[in-house]
């Protein structure tokens, strides 16, 4: 894989990278980095095509439809130096002239990192449909639109959604328009969909994203064209127009996808050395351990059921000292199967930094359920209590010295049972609980 980016600056000592061309490349975190804003376009889908002809009487065209502007996706994490992160940058619909007018969306853009030995997505920005994707979706009549990419789709601390495209209008071949693109979304938010909703006018893209492509409004048969293309980073191509001949006439391309990671070097309040997660029965156990801490921080653990979407279930305060500290959260409601946990540190003039993730697999097969009898002696009422967590039904019995059954009870899950033994003869007793698993037993004296 090559590394590829058009441009470094500076501002401030802040270093920026830009990688413009679509496909993948690498980025090493240089020395004396210690983490990096990560912004990310998704790339522009391509305009429809558009097409006339005349079979036996029968006159078939395709509608030029706009299509929708990229996504926008940012996130600041914690990284060292001499990490790796892996970067995809996404390329927008369309080639003219290839034959696949109007098919292709645009490229989702993402940049990843291997953690724990697999790669993991840390922001991914997604591509806006083709003109012609979602030919079931649009209809110039009910408002609908070709979709931009979607911000809920992608990953991403900051995430907005592209423009949508616009549908073709007019009612014969002569005042036919195609639709505009979509524009892409930026740092300032959505990218604007493109005229409302049969429209030429394409959307215009947030700060840093680009416009869509114009549609097509010529005043006559006699003028097709292809539709405009989608600006640089993440613009809808624009939808074509047809004529009065046998040729296919292409959509805009959609502009490429972007990314660029501005490294900081800034000294953190909190330098994180470690995390690691590991299971005990029911419950993971998380752990980290700091290299020096500065202010008065704070830890915020969260976690997710797909290393994705994570939600705070913890807030621990720092220690606040000047030397490394080792620190542990016990989350004792793990999901069943594969947890991913991360921490968010949290400085006090407002700044967040992330850690790597790490996962788990609580085991949903393990057992943690207990035999209690009371009160022992007993002279009456004897008390039996099966809880925690079991699998399968349990049967329950109370046996006397001789192998004699004195009471017997089946349950599918633990409870609490009250035997009365009044009458029963002085002596001791077994009591036992069994699943398919395990078997459990308490010596009982009967006074």
């Amino acid at each position: 894989m090559i590394l590829c980016f058009l441009s470094t600056y500076s501002i401030y000592g802040q270093d920026t990278y830009e990688f413009n061309t679509p496909g993948e490349h690498t980025f090493t975190i240089p020395e004396n980095v210690n983490s990096v804003k990560i912004e990310a376009w998704g790339a522009g889908g391509e305009g429809g095509f558009s097409y006339y002809t005349s079979f036996f009487g029968l006159t078939i065209f395709a509608k030029g439809e706009g299509g929708g502007g990229g996504a926008y996706s940012q996130s600041t994490v914690s990284v060292l130096p001499g990490d790796v992160l892996q970067i995809y940058v996404g390329a927008g619909g369309g080639d003219k002239g290839n034959g696949r007018g109007g098919k292709q969306r645009g490229d989702s853009t993402f940049v990843s990192s291997n953690i724990g030995g697999s790669p993991t997505v840390l922001v991914l920005a997604k591509g806006g449909l083709a003109g012609d994707g979602a030919l079931t979706q649009s209809n110039p009549n009910d408002g609908r639109y070709l979709r931009g990419g979607q911000a809920d789709e992608g990953i991403g601390d900051v995430k907005y959604s592209g423009g949508n495209g616009s549908t073709y209008g007019g009612s014969s071949r002569d005042d036919l328009v195609s639709g505009g693109g979509g524009g892409a979304a930026g740092t300032g938010g959505d990218g604007s969909h493109a005229g409302s909703p049969t429209n030429d006018t394409p959307g215009s893209g947030s700060t840093g994203g680009g416009d869509g492509g114009a549609g097509v409004n010529t005043p006559d048969r006699n003028n097709p064209s292809d539709g405009g293309d989608g600006d640089f980073p993440g613009g809808g191509g624009g939808g074509a127009k047809n004529g009065l001949n046998n040729t296919t006439y292409y959509g805009g391309r959609g502009g490429h996808g972007q990314v660029i990671i501005t490294t900081y070097m800034t000294p953190l309040n909190i330098v994180l050395k470690d995390i690691f997660v590991k299971n005990s029965g029911l419950i993971n156990i998380v752990s980290w351990e700091t290299a020096h801490e500065d202010g008065g921080d704070s830890f915020e653990v969260e976690r997710s059921a797909n290393g994705k979407h994570f939600e705070k279930i913890s807030f621990i305060p720092a220690k606040r000292n000047n030397h490394g500290n080792r620190y542990t959260f016990i989350d004792e409601n793990a999901l069943p199967g594969i947890n991913y946990y991360r921490l968010k540190l949290v400085n006090v003039d407002g700044s967040i930094f992330k850690s790597g993730i790490v996962s788990a697999v609580r085991n949903i097969d393990y057992e943690t359920w207990e035999l209690a009898a009371y009160p022992n002696p007993v002279s009456d009422l004897l008390n039996i209590n099966i809880s925690g967590q079991s699998h399968g039904a349990h049967h329950t019995t109370i046996v006397d010295m001789s192998g004699k059954i004195m009471y017997e009870h089946e349950s599918s899950q633990p409870e609490s049972l009250t035997v009365n033994m009044m009458g029963w003869p002085s002596g001791m007793y077994m009591v036992q609980s069994a699943n398919d698993k395990e078997v459990k037993s308490i010596k009982v004296n009967k006074q």
